[in-house]
C-alpha cells in the first residue's frame, strides 16, 4: 500500500514523505497512515456538528483485518476563545471492522511533520488512543480517560473531551492492533496525571498509595473529602492494609471475636454497626448509594454509633483510621465504599473491564476470574456502606466469588462481614 491510496489532498505542492513513512512501518507490527498536512481535504463538511473533515475517504488496513481496509475519518472542529480560536483534531471514525478484530486493542497516535514524537491528543498530554473491540462492542481500552468512544455495529468514533492537538499540527495518524490489555501502571500524581504523561487510568496507583479502581471523565462530589467537587478517581486500599498490629482479631456477631487474626494479608472481619438506627428501617441514615456517597455514609455510621467502649469492633472506624501506604498519611480519608462504588470495586477484582464506569452494569461472575493478587478472600460477603435497602434494614455488599448470581447480598448490621476502604480523589 501506498501513501497515495490512504489519502488525497487539494494541495498541488504535496510531496510523498518517504523517511518518515518507513521508520514508522518498521515499529509496528501493522501500520496505517493518514496523511493530514497543513490544509484540509477537499470533502468538507459545514454541518450541524461544526466539523470539518481532513481526511478523506481514507482506507487501511490492521493485523486484525487481514485483507480487509478500514475506512479512517479525522475530523476537526473549531474550538472558540477571546479574540481568537483554531481548528482542532476532535474526533476520528474508524469503519469496515471486521468480526475477526473483536478481543483487540486498537491503539491510534498522530505525528507532526518532522518528529517521530506522537503528539498530545488529549488531557493536555495523552497521546496514545486505545480502542477494545469487545464483546459488547467498542470501548475505551486500557483504563483510560479524556475521550469518549461511540460503537456501531463495524465501527466506532473517538471523540476527545478537551481535544489538544491543532489540526494543522497533524501531519500523519498511525493505527495498529494488537492483544487487549488494561494497560501498564503507573503512579497517579495529585493533579491526575501519570507519571510518563496523560491522565491516570485505572489500575495505576493512587494518591493514597492503593489501586485505582473507578475514574470518571468528569468531575463527581464526595462531600467532606479533600477533593470535594472536584473528584475525578476512586482508589482501593492495597492487599495487606490492615496490619495485625491495627486489627488484632476478627470480630463476629454481636462483637464476639471470632479468631486472631494470623495472616495480614486477608481483609479483616468487623462489624458494620450496632448504632441505634441498626436493624430498623431504612431512613435518611448511610443510606446513598451512588459514586461519592461512600464517605458520607460512612460519617453518618460513625455519628450513630456510641464510641469509646468496643471501637475495636466497628469497620468503619478501621476505614478511616487507615493511614494510606503513600508516604504521606491520609488517615481519615478512606471509607467504607457506596454499594455502586463497591460494585465497581467488584467488577475491577474480577476483571470486568468492559463494564468498568458503567455503573448500570452489575458485578458478575459469568466469563470473570477473581484476581487472587489483590487479596480479595473468596466466597465472602464484602460490606458496602449503604444501609436498609431491604424492608429489614439490611446492609448491602457483594460477595466477590460464587457459584451463582447475582453477587449481591444483603447483612445484618451486627453480623461480622470482610470490607476493603476506598478513597477518594
Amino acid at each position: 500500500m501506498t501513501s497515495r491510496q490512504i489519502a488525497t489532498f487539494e494541495d498541488d505542492d504535496y510531496q510523498e514523505p518517504k523517511s518518515p513513512l518507513a521508520k514508522l512501518l518498521s515499529l509496528a507490527v501493522m501500520v496505517g497512515l493518514v496523511l493530514l498536512g497543513t490544509t484540509f481535504a477537499a470533502n468538507i463538511n459545514l454541518g450541524g456538528s461544526q466539523s470539518i473533515e481532513f481526511g478523506q475517504g481514507v482506507v487501511q488496513t490492521t493485523a486484525c483485518s487481514g485483507n480487509t481496509q478500514l475506512g479512517v475519518l479525522p475530523q476537526a472542529k473549531f474550538v472558540n476563545s477571546a479574540g481568537t480560536g483554531a481548528w482542532y483534531f476532535k474526533s476520528i471514525t474508524v469503519s469496515n471492522i471486521p468480526a475477526g478484530c473483536q478481543g483487540s486493542d486498537f491503539q491510534i497516535s498522530a505525528y507532526g511533520s518532522s518528529s517521530a514524537t506522537p503528539l498530545a491528543l488529549f488531557d493536555t498530554s495523552g497521546t496514545n488512543v486505545v480502542v477494545y473491540d469487545s464483546s459488547n462492542g467498542f470501548v475505551i481500552g486500557g483504563g483510560m480517560s479524556g475521550y469518549t468512544v461511540s460503537s456501531g455495529s463495524d465501527s466506532f468514533t473517538v471523540t476527545f473531551t478537551n481535544p489538544v492537538a491543532t489540526a494543522d499540527s497533524v501531519y500523519k495518524i498511525t493505527m495498529q492492533s494488537g492483544v487487549h490489555t488494561v494497560g501498564v501502571t503507573e503512579q497517579c500524581a495529585s493533579n491526575g496525571q501519570r507519571t510518563s504523561g496523560g491522565a491516570c487510568r485505572v489500575g495505576d496507583i493512587g494518591t493514597g498509595g492503593g489501586t485505582i479502581f473507578y475514574v470518571s471523565a468528569t468531575p463527581f462530589t464526595v462531600s467532606g473529602a479533600p477533593c470535594n467537587t472536584n473528584c475525578r478517581f476512586l482508589e482501593m486500599a492495597p492487599k495487606g492494609w490492615a496490619s495485625i498490629s491495627a486489627i488484632p482479631n476478627d470480630i463476629s456477631y454481636n462483637g464476639q471475636i471470632l479468631a486472631a487474626r494470623t495472616n495480614a494479608d486477608i481483609d479483616p472481619t468487623l462489624v458494620w454497626s450496632d448504632g441505634n438506627f441498626a436493624t430498623q428501617a431504612r431512613s435518611t441514615i448511610a443510606v446513598g448509594t451512588d459514586i461519592g456517597t461512600g464517605y458520607s455514609n460512612t460519617q453518618q455510621i460513625k455519628n450513630n454509633t456510641t464510641l469509646g467502649v468496643h471501637d475495636e469492633r466497628f469497620a468503619f472506624l478501621a476505614a478511616l483510621s487507615y493511614s494510606g501506604n503513600s508516604g504521606t498519611s491520609t488517615a481519615g480519608q478512606w471509607f467504607l465504599p457506596s454499594l455502586l462504588e463497591l460494585n465497581e470495586m467488584c467488577k475491577y477484582a474480577r476483571g470486568q473491564v468492559n463494564d468498568l464506569g458503567n455503573t448500570s452494569a452489575e458485578c458478575s461472575v459469568t466469563g470473570t476470574t477473581l484476581n487472587a493478587a489483590l487479596g480479595f478472600s473468596q466466597l465472602a460477603i464484602y460490606m458496602s456502606s449503604t444501609y436498609g435497602l431491604s424492608a429489614q434494614g439490611e446492609m448491602d455488599g457483594y460477595v466477590f466469588d460464587q457459584g451463582n448470581n447475582p453477587l449481591r447480598g444483603r447483612y445484618y448490621a451486627s453480623y461480622g462481614n470482610r470490607f476493603r476502604p476506598a478513597r477518594a480523589f
